[in-house]
C-alpha cells in the first residue's frame, strides 16, 4: 500500500474520491452519472465517493443542490482537526507514560534501569533515542568517545539539529585538545548546537526530552566491554537534569573560530527573528518567512531569551535593540530575511557579566 493511499484512507477517503473531487471541482454542477463518465468509474462508486467527501466536510449545499466545497476551507478544517487530535494523542501519551512507569516500578524497579554492553549496541540505542527526540537533548561530554574520534557530526546528530531539536553540550577543557573533536563541535555549532565549557568535568551523561538518561558504568577505553545504563525512572532523570542545568549555568560559553564565509546560519536566523519581531510580524508570518515550524520558532525565541537574560519578549526586544541587532541598515537584506545580515558582529570569546548581556546576541548560541 502506497503512503499516499494510507494517508487518505486514514482520513476516511480513498484515492478515487480525490479523482471524483477534482472532476467535480472542474464541473461543480455535474451529476454522479456525468462524473462517472468523466472519471471512467461506475456511477455507484462515484455516489459512494460523494458521500465520503460530504462526510469529510468537502461538500456543501446551495439550496437543493450539492456542490464541492472550497478545498482550502475543507482541507484546512480537516488539518486543524487533525492537529487537535494529534495534540490530544500526545497528551494521552504523556499520561499513559506515567501509568506505564508506575506499573513498571510496581512489578520490578530493576526494569527502570537497562544496562547495555558494547560500544556498537550503546551507539545504536543512543542514535535511536536522538532520532525520537522531539524537543531537546543535553550531554555532558567527556572521553572516552564510544563512536571513536570523528571530524564530522554523526548522521543522527545532524538530523536532530536540522529538524529543530535543541542540543546543548557541556564539555570539559580537555575536549579542546582533540582537533578532530573540535572540528565536529564547530560543525554542530554552525547548525545551532549550543556548547559550554565546564572546568574539571568528570560526569558523562545524556538526557533526551527529560525522559531518558544515559550514563556509562565505566570510563575505561575497552569499547567492547563498555557498559552504559539507560534510565527511565522519572525522579532519577529529573535529578540528573537539575544537575546538568546547574553545571550549564556555571559553564563558560564556547565559540567556534568561524570566518565570515562560514558564518553561522543559526545566528543569521536569530537576527532575522529579532528584526521581524521588531517589525511587527506575527509568529506565523515569521515562521513562514524563515521556512520553519511554529514550534521551532518558539524554541528559538526561548533560546534567545535565555541567551540575553530576558524574562519575556518585551525585555528581549529592548536588549536586542541595545545590542544593535533590531534595526538593519541593508535594504537588500530586509527583503531577504533568511540570508545572513550584513556587518554581523564577530563572536565574543567569553561572557563579561550581566552588564554586557546584550552583546551575547551577536554571538553564536552558546
Amino acid at each position: 500500500m502506497s503512503v499516499e493511499k494510507e494517508t487518505w484512507e486514514f482520513l476516511g477517503l480513498k484515492l478515487e474520491d480525490l479523482e471524483v473531487y477534482r472532476a467535480w471541482l472542474s464541473e461543480p454542477g455535474s451529476s454522479s452519472e456525468a462524473l462517472a463518465a468523466h472519471c471512467g468509474l461506475p456511477a455507484s462508486t462515484v455516489a459512494e465517493s460523494r458521500r465520503r467527501l460530504a462526510g469529510a466536510g468537502l461538500v456543501r449545499r446551495i439550496g437543493p443542490e450539492t456542490v464541492p466545497a472550497d478545498p482550502a476551507t475543507g482541507f484546512g478544517r480537516m488539518a486543524t482537526l487533525l492537529r487537535h487530535q494529534l495534540d490530544e494523542v500526545e497528551h494521552q501519551a504523556q499520561l499513559m507514560h506515567h501509568l506505564y512507569a508506575a506499573g513498571r516500578r510496581a512489578v520490578d524497579p530493576r526494569l527502570l534501569f537497562d544496562i547495555v554492553t558494547g560500544s556498537e549496541l550503546i551507539v545504536d540505542r543512543l542514535s535511536s533515542l536522538l532520532d525520537a527526540t522531539e524537543e531537546d537533548a543535553v550531554f555532558c561530554d567527556a572521553p572516552p568517545y564510544i563512536a571513536g574520534p570523528t571530524r564530522s557530526l554523526s548522521p543522527w546528530e545532524r538530523r536532530a539539529l536540522e529538524r529543530g531539536v535543541q542540543i546543548r553540550v557541556l564539555h570539559g577543557q580537555g575536549a579542546y585538545r582533540d582537533p578532530e573533536h573540535v572540528e565536529a563541535l564547530h560543525e554542530g555549532m554552525r547548525l545551532g548546537l549550543r556548547s559550554r565549557v565546564y572546568r574539571n568535568l568528570s560526569l558523562k551523561i545524556a538526557i533526551f526530552d527529560e525522559r531518558t538518561a544515559v550514563m556509562p558504568l565505566s570510563l575505561g577505553t575497552d569499547l567492547a566491554t563498555m557498559h552504559a545504563v539507560f534510565i527511565t525512572h522519572e525522579p532519577f532523570v529529573r535529578a540528573l537534569g537539575a544537575l546538568f542545568e546547574l553545571m550549564w549555568d556555571q559553564g563558560t560559553p564556547s565559540v567556534p573560530d568561524v570566518d565570515d564565509e562560514q558564518a553561522d546560519k543559526a545566528q543569521a536566523s536569530q537576527i532575522a527573528i529579532l528584526r521581524l519581531m521588531a517589525s511587527g510580524f506575527s509568529d506565523g508570518a515569521i515562521a513562514r518567512q524563515l521556512s520553519i515550524s511554529d514550534r521551532t520558532l518558539r524554541r528559538r525565541v526561548l533560546a534567545l531569551e535565555e541567551q540575553l537574560g530576558a524574562n519575556n519578549r518585551f525585555q528581549l526586544a529592548l536588549l536586542a535593540s541595545e545590542a544593535g541587532l533590531v534595526h538593519g541598515t541593508d535594504d537588500e537584506w530586509a527583503a531577504h530575511p533568511g540570508d545572513p545580515p550584513p556587518a554581523r558582529p564577530r563572536p565574543l570569546a567569553s561572557d563579561s557579566g550581566a552588564s554586557s548581556r546584550a552583546r551575547l546576541a551577536a554571538r553564536t548560541v552558546s
